[in-house]
């Protein structure tokens, strides 16, 4: 729903979400993960990279918000799964 995304928090945008998509694997310049993702050999192969252009990046990325259901995020039976 809000940034930061990835199971890590690691992507603040759901632009650079894309751009890890579409490279094939994220590039981390320094740190003890450094390296380019799409060439990492553990990488997954249901991870090959795309090419879009700028409007359907923005097609993609709208299509993401559509997904979310407002009420849900409010609505107090969905508040607490460990209330009885």
């Amino acid at each position: 729903m809000t940034s930061p995304y990835m199971h890590d928090g690691s992507v603040r945008t759901l632009d650079e979400v894309l751009d890890h998509y579409g490279d094939g694997g994220r590039t981390i310049l320094s740190g003890a993960n450094a390296g380019v993702g799409a060439a990492n050999s553990n990488k997954s192969i249901f991870l090959p990279g795309f090419n879009a252009t700028p409007e359907e990046r923005r097609d993609i990325i709208e299509f993401l918000k559509s997904l979310t259901d407002a009420s849900v995020l409010t609505d107090p039976r969905f508040s607490d799964p460990w209330k009885k």
